[in-house]
Parts: C-alpha cells; sequence; structure tokens
C-alpha cells in the first residue's frame, strides 16, 4: 500500500497535483497488514470509517449504519413532500412516479454494494410500506397487509430494486476489461 501511495502521489506531482495530508485517511480492513501508510514522510491518519461521494463506509464492511443513514435521508425527502402526498388533486399514479423519484432514488443510492441480511430488507421494506400507506391514506387502524397494500400500488419491493440493480452492476463489471480494479476485485480469492 505505501508503494501504491508514493507512486500516486509521484504521478500526481509530475502534473502539478499534491496529495493534502490533512484531507488523506486510510481505512484499514481487519486483514490488511499493521503497516504505516505515510505521505511527505508523515504518517497518513487511520479511520475506522468515512464517508465518500454520500456513501458511509466501514472497514469491517458493516452496511447497518449506512442503511439507517439513507432510511434517514428518505424519511427527510418523503416528508419535505407531505403536501403531494396529502394533496387530492393528485393519482396515486402521479404520486408513486414522485415517490419513486424523489424518494426510492434516495433510499436506494449506492445500493449496489450494500451486503443485505433479513434485518436490512425488513427495515427497507417497512420505510417503504410507511410510505405507501401514506401515499394511498391508509390509516394505521386499517388493517390491510403489506401485501395487499403491494398489489394496489403496482410498486415492486424495494428488496427487489435493489436485487435489480445488484446484479446490472455485476454484469457491467464482468464486462469490463480485467485490468480494472472492481472487476480483479470482483474475481479476487483469498489465499489459504
Amino acid at each position: 500500500m505505501q508503494r501504491k501511495t508514493d507512486n500516486l502521489s509521484s504521478i500526481a506531482s509530475k502534473v502539478g497535483l499534491q496529495i493534502s495530508y490533512e484531507k488523506t485517511n486510510i481505512m484499514k480492513t481487519p486483514m490488511a497488514s499493521n503497516a504505516d501508510i505515510t505521505l511527505e514522510s508523515k504518517m497518513i491518519k487511520i479511520t475506522e470509517q468515512f464517508t465518500y461521494l454520500g456513501s458511509n463506509f466501514d472497514c469491517t464492511g458493516n452496511v447497518k449504519k449506512e442503511i439507517m443513514i439513507r432510511i434517514g435521508k428518505a424519511t427527510s425527502a418523503f416528508k419535505s413532500l407531505n403536501k403531494i402526498w396529502n394533496c387530492k388533486l393528485y393519482s396515486i399514479k402521479t404520486k408513486l412516479r414522485i415517490f419513486n423519484s424523489n424518494v426510492v432514488s434516495i433510499l436506494t443510492y449506492a445500493s449496489e454494494s450494500w451486503k443485505m441480511t433479513k434485518d436490512i430488507e425488513s427495515k427497507l421494506n417497512a420505510f417503504e410500506n410507511r410510505c405507501l400507506r401514506k401515499i394511498m391514506n391508509i390509516k394505521w387502524n386499517e388493517f390491510r397487509r403489506s401485501d395487499e397494500i403491494r398489489d394496489m400500488s403496482g410498486q415492486p419491493l424495494v428488496t427487489t430494486v435493489i436485487r435489480k440493480r445488484r446484479w446490472r452492476y455485476v454484469g457491467h463489471t464482468l464486462r469490463r476489461n480485467d485490468q480494472r480494479i472492481p472487476k480483479q476485485a470482483l474475481k479476487w480469492e483469498a489465499n489459504g
């Protein structure tokens, strides 16, 4: 890793760029070596998690915090559109299109890299069901099953949408050149 950092710094300086020591952090996975990484003779700060392009990354690969952040952001987006959900002038179809473009897109941002568990799937589906109940004006005391609400709306499960996105990303990665890092990571096998 030190060699790659030195190479990046060298190539960057050749084109007039300088890596900012203050803004640079490294995140080591549990299996990584404990060797320190330096930049211009200064040790780079080690972090256990960081945010990059709006996504939260954890050194253990746990995405639970990222999911909760996504649900929080999607909730804010959903609540900001309350006037639309309460308005009788818009059809359910129009409301669902607005929901998909403004809420589901936030909820599923960068979901291609998520490790899905039953717990995470249930949290995502529960959030979506709450939203669909509000959009379709179904009160909490009206006993409607989730699959019944889904049939009425014609909306696919958000976890199904995520699954399709993941498969699309895998296909895209497999069609890439063998020298590309995502393809190498996809085909990587642990020694031993």
